[in-house]
């Protein structure tokens, strides 16, 4: 098995770490540029695809299960060494100097 066939999509991923760490799937949309249902129904999909729930909807906003802050952590911790890997590289191969002289 690979990782399609356990996640939707891996913007699924970012999806799901922007609602965990906001506490909101509203304001995750925001942040993300799209819409509320959009980070809702990605939600859904990955909790169906991976057979547990990972949010208590509430009142007010959402929390997360026990599984869900498992998951958070090690989607954040994952998300976190891709960002800096990425970052890392591209500093390091990044050819646009400017010299000034006066």
């Amino acid at each position: 098995a690979n990782w399609r066939t356990v996640l939707p999509s891996a913007n699924v991923l970012l999806i799901f770490e922007a609602a965990a760490r906001c506490l909101s799937f509203s304001r995750a949309a925001e942040q993300l540029g799209i819409s509320q249902p959009a980070v809702s129904h990605a939600v859904k999909q990955l909790e169906q695809r991976l057979g547990v729930r990972l949010f208590e909807r509430q009142h007010r906003g959402v929390g997360l299960t026990a599984a869900g802050q498992q998951f958070y952590q090690d989607v954040a911790t994952g998300l976190e060494h891709i960002y800096r890997a990425a970052y890392e590289f591209k500093q390091a191969h990044n050819t646009s100097r400017v010299t000034l002289s006066v």
